[in-house]
């Protein structure tokens, strides 16, 4: 009785591999054909066109379609649909902060005190003189 190698258990491993990734995609393509199906069909059904749910789906705060900033495409997309709510609000982006730490032993590097801390503020506050670089207002 021949005993099989470890390089032929691994090559049978890998084919079974791509044999399963294959059916994978095989049942994935299937999966969004049918999802697509769905939408074309509740999309005919009610008279909805492909521009009106472009513009639903930027509204809602989903990538639509990919467009060039500042095409019509872009702008049409951002315009508001009647009757749609965003799905969420966007975050409010805030100003920048005024830096809160200078570093001692050169003026122009500065942090704010959010975020990673430069080296050199992380080197002071190891030795418990990061209160020495504070800024006074």
């Amino acid at each position: 009785m021949a005993r099989i190698t470890i390089e032929a258990r691994i090559a049978k491993i890998r084919r079974d591999r791509e044999a399963l990734e294959k059916k994978e995609q095989s049942l994935l393509a299937q999966s969004t054909d049918r999802a697509i199906k769905k939408i074309l069909t509740i999309m005919k059904d009610s008279g909805l066109t492909a521009a009106q749910v472009v513009k639903a789906l930027a509204v809602a705060g989903a990538t639509a379609a990919p467009s060039a900033k500042g095409s019509k495409e872009a702008k049409a997309a951002k315009a508001t649909v009647k009757g749609v709510k965003p799905a969420f609000a966007p975050k409010a982006k805030g100003g920048k902060v005024a830096p809160k730490y200078r570093n001692p032993e050169n003026a122009e590097q500065t942090w704010t005190g959010r975020g990673i801390p430069p080296t050199w503020a992380r080197l002071m506050r190891e030795a418990g003189r990061l209160d020495e670089a504070v800024i006074q207002k």
